[in-house]
């Protein structure tokens, strides 16, 4: 994306050394996305409509949301007895083959604008970075991801042909508005490009260099997408979704919809400045300058997580296509087809012997999963689980401080009351107490959906104010499951209440109350 120049011969075949540090780059990749941990976002809340929910979740983007519901039927008629390591390992396995196949798509887009295998596969190295220091990871916006990068290595080219922008554009757009709901991510910035393209052809017109004006196509393009973005559940309405959605109070709530806090290391402000540093060394010694097209790019889309947390993802992407270009060696012409080589199959060869070792592919060949805390995050509350669903043979094993207080003091020895967290944590419990209105989970990140005083008022006790008793009790929330290191003014409240027995579940506080708040009804035995 910077200031365009003349159009060299076609690239030749990459080094052996850039073969090598790709097959790395890519071997380092599969290892590490593969043993990833299990975020208990990647288990998206209950399975049908939450006892809190009084809204609807969007029919468009269904794809992203059921995906789990279709691994998980997979998972239990493969491994039938250990349901639930099952579904985490096929999961996680999942995520991290979206992600995998974001960074290859990203290497494709960073060869095309920077002509060089080695610089596209250090860019893809710099795009990996946010994910290592603890960047959002494995949620349902990942499959927007993937589809936004798809839409990077199709408006790369300086000029985007006819049979891309009246077909390939649209069909993208399709299957984007029925795989998740950032549609209008990708229409924004097939919106930017073309504006950067058409300033672009407007000063070579007035230096004399008349060009064709591919911008047209870009135009024509994003009518096509719009119209085909319509071609999902709920039609048109996918657009009204994403302003209502945007409106809503819930979602500031949730840090991906707050500015990037400079005062806090959560949002890794520390990257967004360092991503713009970046880009000002390379302005500085590039022989080369950012064409319009990037400089609008820079002016919105680095404009966007200044407002919200949650451009940061899509950023983390665009910046490598910005900085590459600019450390190309020389004009960068359209590479050449060619028949593979032995080292591109050798490269092969390797690529596939690892994503066959990774953990979700023994599982899958053997259909004997890993235990569930070697596959989840310390920061899943999994042993909480386990404990509420627990049969007679196994109750007391995974919190035995857990089971001895529900044992003594709640009828029939059962956990009966609703459940406070934090949404990602609920996310978890209500899709393993899914159907259990007994056990009801008060948050998981659907806020679109739930109602908007009662999600206030439990992110308020989460808080916890003065008055965090009485929302407790009015509730009858009779377990709280938080991370202390985040929670910390209610989780010393809680450990300071002698109504509430707190104990550790990993990283994570319980805290059951002794003698619970229940309905009359579920006072009795």
């Amino acid at each position: 994306m910077s200031e365009p120049q003349a159009q060299a011969s076609s690239t030749g075949r990459g080094s052996p050394l850039t073969g090598l540090v790709t097959l790395t780059v890519f071997v380092a990749l599969i290892l590490y996305l593969f043993q990833l941990p299990l975020r208990p976002t990647a288990w998206d809340g209950p399975r049908e409509t939450g006892p809190f929910e009084e809204g609807r979740l969007s029919r468009s983007g269904w794809f992203a949301r059921d995906a789990r519901l279709y691994l998980a039927r997979f998972a239990e008629a493969r491994s039938p007895d250990r349901g639930l390591e099952a579904t985490a390992e096929a999961l996680a396995g999942y995520y991290a083959l979206v992600s995998l196949a974001r960074y290859v798509l990203l290497w494709l887009v960073l060869r095309r604008v920077g002509g060089s295998g080695l610089l596209a596969s250090l860019g893809v190295v710099a795009a990996t970075l946010p994910l290592v220091f603890g960047a959002p990871r494995q949620y349902e916006a990942d499959v927007g991801l993937l589809l936004f990068v798809a839409l990077l290595l199709a408006t790369a080219p300086a000029q985007t042909s006819w049979r891309v922008a009246c077909a390939g554009l649209p069909a993208l757009f399709a299957v984007w508005a029925n795989a998740h709901a950032s549609v209008t991510v990708g229409l924004a910035w097939l919106g930017v490009i073309t504006v950067g393209r058409a300033v672009e052809w407007w000063r070579a017109r007035r230096r004399g260099d008349l060009q064709e004006a591919g911008w047209a196509r870009l135009v024509l393009a994003l009518g096509l997408c719009a119209v085909a973005a319509c071609l999902n559940p709920d039609g048109p309405r996918v657009f009204a979704d994403a302003i209502t959605q945007a409106k809503n109070p819930n979602l500031s709530f949730l840090s991906d919809w707050q500015p990037v806090d400079f005062s806090k290391p959560s949002g890794m402000p520390w990257g967004f400045f360092a991503t713009l540093a970046a880009l000002l060394v390379a302005q500085l010694f590039s022989p080369r300058v950012f064409s319009p097209t990037a400089l609008i790019v820079i002016l919105t889309f680095g404009f966007w997580p200044l407002v919200q947390q949650r451009g940061l993802a899509y950023w983390w992407f665009i910046v490598p296509c910005l900085l590459v270009p600019m450390a190309a060696a020389g004009p960068v012409g359209k590479p050449v087809r060619r028949r593979a080589t032995v080292g591109q199959r050798v490269f092969y060869f390797i690529f596939a012997i690892a994503l066959m070792s990774t953990p979700a592919a023994r599982w899958a060949v053997s259909g004997e999963p890993r235990e569930l805390g070697d596959v989840v995050s310390n920061d899943t509350p999994w042993r909480v689980a386990r404990e509420l669903t627990a049969g007679s043979d196994d109750a007391g094993k995974s919190l035995p401080e857990l089971r001895d207080t529900v044992r003594a003091e709640y009828p029939s020895g059962k956990y009966r009351g609703a459940i406070l967290c934090d949404p990602a944590q609920g996310d978890f419990l209500a899709w393993v107490l899914d159907g259990d209105n007994s056990q009801p989970v008060m948050l998981y990140t659907r806020p679109q959906t739930i109602d908007r005083p009662h999600w206030a008022e439990a992110h308020r006790a989460l808080d916890g104010p003065g008055d965090w008793w009485e929302i407790l009790g009015r509730h009858q929330v009779n377990l709280v499951v938080i991370d202390p290191g985040k929670r910390s003014k209610l989780a010393d409240r809680l450990r300071r209440s002698q109504a509430w027995r707190t104990f550790q579940d990993g990283i994570l506080l319980v805290a059951v109350r002794r003698e619970p708040k229940l309905p009359a009804e579920m006072q009795r035995p």
